[in-house]
């Protein structure tokens, strides 16, 4: 996991192939909180990956709200569809916790 702390601290692009394989529902939530670190930086091409990754019910909180965060900055109409699904069926302590200053929307 260190390698993978590397590329999204020192923004290390080209790695891409290598980091997608780690996202998937059974990979703890300190890998998928770096794998999103590392591929944040280039939204464009790793726009499918954070919309699975907002999909993922397995994830907490404010990693689904950094993956739809993300989709916004290529696609707002995607994320805004992502979060009309997603919100309602947040229960009142989530919606508190996702909506905080420092919360991803």
């Amino acid at each position: 996991m260190l390698g993978l702390e590397a590329v999204g601290k020192l923004n290390i692009q080209g790695l891409r192939n290598e980091v997608l394989p780690l996202v998937d529902e059974a990979s703890p939530p300190e890998m998928i909180r770096l794998v999103i670190s590392a591929l944040k930086n280039q939204p464009v091409e790793n726009k499918e990956t954070f919309i699975k990754l907002a999909g993922m019910e397995t994830l907490d909180i404010e990693q689904r709200a950094s993956s739809i965060q993300t989709v916004a900055i290529v696609d707002l109409k995607a994320a805004n569809n992502i979060l009309a699904i997603w919100v309602p069926k947040l229960d009142l302590e989530q919606k508190k916790k996702s909506h905080q200053p420092n919360g991803q929307f």
